[in-house]
């Protein structure tokens, strides 16, 4: 019979990011985000830095339109 392997979390974006300023490991912020700790600073700083992140993300999209057609940015044709 074989042996059942714990499903291993990948390591995100976000968690990684906080538990650099945080000095905490990334299996604690995760513990965090799932609510099975609590720790209002390494909540507060995920919250601030998701909304930081999609707030750039909103930003780009403004500057660069993607609605438009592709071929003014393609390749030239000879």
């Amino acid at each position: 019979m074989r042996k059942t392997k714990a499903t291993r979390r990948k390591m995100d974006e976000v968690a990684q990011v906080v538990s650099d300023i945080t000095g905490v490991s990334h299996r604690y912020v995760n513990m965090v985000r799932d609510g099975d700790r609590e720790n209002k600073l390494v909540e507060m700083i995920a919250v601030e830095y998701q909304l930081g992140k999609n707030n750039l993300i909103r930003h780009l999209q403004t500057l660069v339109p993607l609605t438009e057609s592709t071929t003014r940015y393609g390749r030239k044709k000879n």
